[in-house]
């Protein structure tokens, strides 16, 4: 195995545990301010599925993101009912 790939192979890694970690992290502060939300990871993007007031539960979310994740988090436009952050670290 050259250098090279084995410096890819380790950046690959890094990047996958940090995805983890900052999704772990947002999923532990999320389930203590939101009740019926739902909560998932595809492809370093953390979808939020929103239920029973999806404005109140946006406005908690956005202020969860403002507070904490701005900058290991970019909000991607989606449906109504639907909040999507990517995974930028």
């Amino acid at each position: 195995m050259k250098k090279s790939e084995l410096k890819q192979i380790i950046r690959e890694e890094v990047r996958k545990v940090i995805k983890e970690g900052t999704f772990e992290s947002f999923s532990d502060d999320f389930n203590q301010v939101v009740k019926y939300a739902g909560l998932s990871l595809k492809d370093g993007i953390i979808v939020v599925y929103l239920d029973d007031e999806p404005n109140k539960e946006k406005n908690i979310i956005n202020k969860l993101f403002r507070e904490k994740y701005t900058d290991s988090l970019k909000k991607i436009r989606s449906e109504p009912d639907v909040m999507k952050f990517k995974i930028v670290k």
